[in-house]
């Protein structure tokens, strides 16, 4: 029911829409649902990993969705970090990374334990020989915007749709964040560099308890 909502929803937009597979997603009913790529093995339910150019731009996207480690953390399996390896080789267009999950700790001491990629420096290691054409590494997943700068690779988490956290370094638990309302992130692609602005939703969120 949810993904047929969404799909009504996401109908009335005019300009391509690519997926990317988060911890409460199945990808089996993405593509059933809102023709989300098919996996190269055919199997329904393989990991949302694929790729897709706009104009010379080059995008990755990988579902680091896992049932070995438990929700929230997530973790990608060695095909995929083989896949990354390969589509991150120094020469090559500019690249664009979108995952779901973070891949550092967030100087959060809950956040670090539960919503991280648990080998996620893999995947830093994995791009590294890119860094060079790498526009930039983009996921979600902790419900408020956060940016990191590592080896010369920018890491930019987006503000939730939804609901926003607070957390703080010194916060055994994130809270939601009353003052915060829903927001998203709007990312602009120019010859020499990429422009983030978040934008917020400050109607739907007055009112809200």
């Amino acid at each position: 029911a949810s993904y047929t909502l969404a799909a009504e929803a996401l109908a009335r937009l005019t300009v391509p829409i690519y997926y990317v597979g988060g911890n409460h997603d199945d990808p089996a009913l993405m593509r059933a649902y809102l023709d989300a790529p098919v996996h190269p093995s055919g199997e329904a339910g393989a990991p949302l990993d694929y790729t897709f150019d706009i104009g010379d731009e080059h995008f990755l996207v990988l579902d680091a969705h896992s049932y070995a480690v438990p929700d929230p953390l997530g973790r990608l399996s060695e095909v995929q970090l083989e896949f990354a390896r390969r589509e991150a080789q120094t020469d090559g267009p500019p690249l664009t990374v979108l995952l779901h999950y973070p891949l550092f700790h967030m100087a959060s001491p809950w956040l670090d334990a539960n919503m991280i990629v648990d080998n996620g420096e893999a995947l830093h290691e994995a791009l590294l020989p890119a860094r060079g054409r790498l526009r930039g590494v983009f996921y979600g997943h902790l419900h408020r915007s956060c940016q990191i700068a590592r080896n010369g690779i920018a890491y930019v988490c987006a503000p939730s749709t939804f609901s926003q956290y607070a957390w703080r370094p010194w916060d055994e638990m994130p809270q939601v964040d009353h003052d915060y309302p829903p927001a998203y992130n709007v990312v602009q692609y120019f010859p020499q560099q990429v422009v983030v602005h978040q934008y917020a939703f400050p109607a739907q969120w007055e009112g809200r308890g």
